[in-house]
């Protein structure tokens, strides 16, 4: 059956001498697996350059009990104009492209989920775009469309925020599923975006990789790799 669908590269792997295994999150189909044969050949009009990370794509192929996939037609409907020449902004294209690649694996159809990475990608790609603290809205706008997202009940009661609860709770301990007071209160600003309150790195890196470890805790599968850690550091 002949399909057609937008698609979002999360991942790709040279296979051979002119091949990629191409991991492309769709819109109607989920994850889906694509071997591209001539990818690095001069005459092919599948170009290796067209499954750039998070490239934007309408994809046709024929749909199938396999898992691998063969395309049919390929085509980028949106090329990003800013992105590959704003070095802040491609390192947080790589974040997004980590984070997206590790919480949809294996994910069935979810358009949703793929209309909130497009959106963010769209909004990245725009020069007026603030770029201070998107990366973290990112993963919190992540959690929240995955079904997973955090309960802003914080309050002078509940002023520390806890994992396994997805809440701010009253109770506290020195461990890493606690976050600390200054990073509790400065979650809690970005989850309602008012009374914006300044923190220093420490703080923003703290909440940083407690975020990646929430959704560590809550994805199956989530692994939090030394790149996501680096990229963190560097945008922070």
């Amino acid at each position: 059956m002949l399909v057609s669908t937008k698609g979002i590269v999360v991942h790709r792997t040279k296979y051979s001498d002119t091949s990629l295994i191409v991991n492309i999150f769709t819109e109607q189909f989920g994850l889906r697996t694509f071997m591209v044969k001539g990818a690095f050949s001069k005459k092919s009009k599948f170009k290796y350059t067209l499954f750039s990370p998070l490239a934007l794509l309408e994809t046709t192929f024929d749909l199938r009990n396999s898992d691998i996939l063969f395309l049919k037609d390929i085509h980028s409907y949106n090329h990003f104009k800013h992105i590959p020449f704003d070095i802040v902004r491609n390192s947080i294209l790589i974040f997004y492209n980590e984070l997206v690649y590790k919480a949809v694996y294996q994910c069935h159809e979810d358009a949703t989920l793929f209309h909130y990475v497009e959106e963010k990608l769209l909004q990245l790609d725009m020069p007026e775009t603030s770029l201070g603290e998107i990366h973290i809205h990112f993963i919190i706008g992540l959690l929240r469309v995955m079904g997973i997202g955090i309960v802003n009940n914080y309050s002078e009661i509940n002023r520390h925020f806890f994992i396994q609860d997805s809440a701010f709770q009253s109770d506290y301990f020195e461990h890493e599923d606690y976050l600390s007071l200054n990073a509790s209160q400065y979650l809690s600003c970005l989850l309602t975006e008012e009374n914006k309150i300044a923190v220093d790195k420490p703080v923003r890196m703290e909440l940083l990789r407690f975020l990646l470890r929430y959704m560590a805790f809550h994805i199956s599968g989530f692994k939090i790799s030394d790149s996501l850690l680096i990229l963190g550091e560097v945008l922070n």
